[in-house]
């Protein structure tokens, strides 16, 4: 029921998937940004600690999620 997968929570060798091609596939900003959204910080945030405008950290996130995405056969490529 959709009770039990709500509760029974992520699946943990999904997780694992997505965590190899992150660190796999994802380099430099890219994986910065990816790495501090993960600890909750808002673009703006992330903005000033690298030192780059928030249009360039929603930027290297949305290529980030891209790749990862199709790395995991969920997006075709362009």
């Amino acid at each position: 029921s959709l009770g039990q997968l709500i509760c029974s929570g992520p699946d943990p060798i999904r997780l694992a998937q997505v965590r190899d091609v992150i660190e796999t596939v994802i380099t430099g900003r890219k994986y910065q940004v990816l790495l501090l959204r993960s600890q909750g910080k808002t673009f703006a945030e992330i903005a000033l600690l690298l030192e780059i405008s928030k249009s360039a950290v929603q930027s290297h996130h949305r290529q980030a999620v891209r790749r990862v995405r199709r790395a995991l056969g969920l997006e075709a490529a362009a």
